[in-house]
């Protein structure tokens, strides 16, 4: 028996100063790729060196083959995903110990666009605290309102088992990942539509989630082969359309184009010709005469910059009021039924109250480790408001800011129809509208804004929020915590609800008002610039300079490059 185990140490260290060796051999070979040094000049200790901590690298010398080994290093993403300033958010994960982690991801969540849920082998059977987590974010409350704008992303990376382990000549089973695919999705659907309270899904929604096996070991693997990229893409070709991957950057192309519609639209109006109608050359030569008498351009063009800013006056004013009156009309009855419906839940649940520290305003209602949050009970329905709300404003502002277009194109017409002695010429009103829509156009897009308090459903979403967490903070939960009784505490909760809930309306209506402000200040300094002179007449006068010099020059053609890339970037993506 001792003889047995003797020799049976013995072949293992042969077999382990094997394995040291072949493993030096390798080392040797790829040291001396990345570094170009002589492979005769790199012995054991050396290598060895390498490959210690790099405060235990006490040889001069040593440490110029530990930079060098280094050469560099290049990611790229074949996909549209990281344009037009997108990010990657990569989320922590989500152990219930860690509370910094959780509080990053379920802000990570009120702001992101698109979700990927990462499984071994499906969604229904990944933890439960991230199908939790994933519930109860504001990310899925966008979703269920508007599957459109967001996309939510199933994904699978099951390489650990067998059966998804493939090898060159293997493509028959590679194959038979698609119908996998397709009960997999049954399966996570299914269980998505129990989570959501849900019988099934409507087809906007259906579409709108995305779920694919991911096999990244075999995508990497055969990029990672030797030889051209393109001839190795195309032997491998059979392999590569099974690995998800491409699939998956596939549909982020196509999910990212779908919020660059406006820019998309941009970038078509700038490779469209265009034709200038209404003024002929003459005409516009007789305006420039009259503008350079300076007493009468003067006298004229402070009638007209006065006529623009009443404009400008009673704009802001109704936009006022479509934040002050009109959106509270809007949304009274909604608030109204919210303050029945949070007392019938109050009801519900008031007999799980059992701690006045459920009351405590430190934690706004919603502490995680609470059994029954408060902030739930008497705010979670007012969610949808967000969406009803953002729509109104937008249809509203939108009516508003047209009818003020309308109005400065009609008040230059009158004004160019009053020099040429044509009064009532709708050539003229086509010259100006053509000639000043753009502008008018942009300023229009920055009341609306993209950066700074934007005007869009997350910004509403954001300040409605914040609203009913500082007033149920101060207006309930604070009374509530610095009674000595617990029953005490309770019934004044209650009384307070619907005073609550109104000064949520309130609050969020100020907090709408300011985010006009700051809108409106962007609003007239792309309609006035830095001088009292309007900008869209400035280009008007530009405009008419130009076409005084030329008449019926033929306008250059959109380079076809361009027109390419457009068609690229709009086309549809194979489903």
């Amino acid at each position: 028996m001792k003889q047995e185990q003797t020799a049976a140490v013995g072949t293992n260290n042969e077999l382990n100063q094997h394995t040291r060796n072949q493993e030096i051999k390798c080392l040797q070979t790829r040291f001396a790729i990345l570094t170009d040094s002589n492979i005769s000049d790199i012995d054991k200790n050396i290598l060895e060196s390498l490959t210690s901590p790099q405060n235990s690298d006490n040889e001069i010398g040593n440490w110029k083959y530990r930079v060098a080994a280094v050469k560099q290093i290049v990611v790229y993403i074949p996909s549209k995903f990281l344009y037009g300033g997108k990010e990657i958010l990569e989320m922590p994960g989500t152990d219930d110990s860690d509370a910094l982690a959780l509080d990053f991801i379920n802000k990570g969540l009120n702001m992101v666009d698109a979700v990927f849920v990462m499984c071994g082998s499906s969604f229904k059977i990944c933890e439960r605290e991230v199908q939790d987590i994933l519930m109860k974010s504001d990310f899925l409350q966008k979703w269920k309102t508007s599957p459109e704008s967001s996309s939510l992303m199933f994904l699978a990376y099951p390489e650990k088992d067998a059966i998804f382990q493939f090898k060159d000549g293997d493509i028959n089973n590679v194959e038979t990942i698609n119908p996998l695919e397709g009960e997999k999705r049954l399966i996570e659907l299914e269980h998505f539509c129990q989570l959501i309270g849900m019988p099934s899904l409507p087809s906007n929604m259906d579409a709108a989630i995305f779920t694919s096996y991911i096999l990244p070991v075999l995508h990497t693997s055969i990029h990672a082969q030797e030889g051209e990229p393109h001839e190795v893409i195309q032997r491998q070709d059979c392999y590569l359309k099974f690995t998800g991957v491409n699939r998956l950057i596939t549909h982020l192309d196509a999910f990212i184009s779908s919020l660059r519609k406006i820019e998309i639209q941009k970038l078509q109006n700038m490779l469209t010709p265009k034709t200038t109608e209404g003024l002929s050359a003459s005409d516009t030569k007789e305006i420039i005469k009259m503008y350079k008498n300076r007493e009468l351009k003067a006298t004229r063009e402070n009638v007209l910059i006065y006529d623009y800013d009443n404009l400008m006056t009673a704009l802001n004013k109704k936009l006022k009021a479509v934040y002050a009156s009109k959106l509270e009309n809007e949304v009274a009855v909604s608030f109204g039924e919210e303050i029945t419906e949070a007392q019938r839940k109050w009801d519900l649940n008031e007999n799980k109250i059992t701690s006045l520290g459920l009351f405590n305003p430190y934690y706004a209602g919603n502490h995680r480790s609470d059994t029954v949050k408060i902030y739930r009970i008497i705010l979670e329905d007012t969610e949808q408001l967000k969406s009803t709300i953002f729509e109104f404003l937008k249809k509203e502002i939108s009516e508003l800011l047209n009818a003020f277009e309308k109005d400065v194109i009609e008040l230059f017409s009158k004004e160019l129809s009053s020099v040429l002695g044509r009064e009532g010429d709708t050539r003229i009103e086509t010259f100006v509208q053509q000639s000043i829509q753009d502008v008018l156009s942009n300023a229009t897009e920055w009341y609306f804004g993209r950066l700074k308090k934007p005007i869009n459903e997350k910004t509403v979403g954001k300040y409605l929020k914040e609203s009913k967490k500082e007033i149920l903070k101060t207006h309930l939960l604070k009374p509530a915590y610095d009674q000595t009784n617990l029953n005490i505490a309770k019934n004044l909760a209650k009384k307070k609800i619907p005073q609550t809930l109104m000064a949520v309306k309130e609050d969020f209506k100020n907090s709408l008002l300011e985010i006009h402000e700051t809108r409106w200040k962007s609003f007239q300094h792309h309609s006035k610039g830095n001088t009292t002179i309007p900008q869209p007449w400035k280009v008007l006068l530009a405009k008419i300079r130009k076409s005084s010099k030329t008449e019926n020059t033929p306008q250059q053609q959109p380079d076809e490059d361009l027109l390419e890339v457009l068609k690229m970037i709009t086309a549809k993506n194979p489903k």
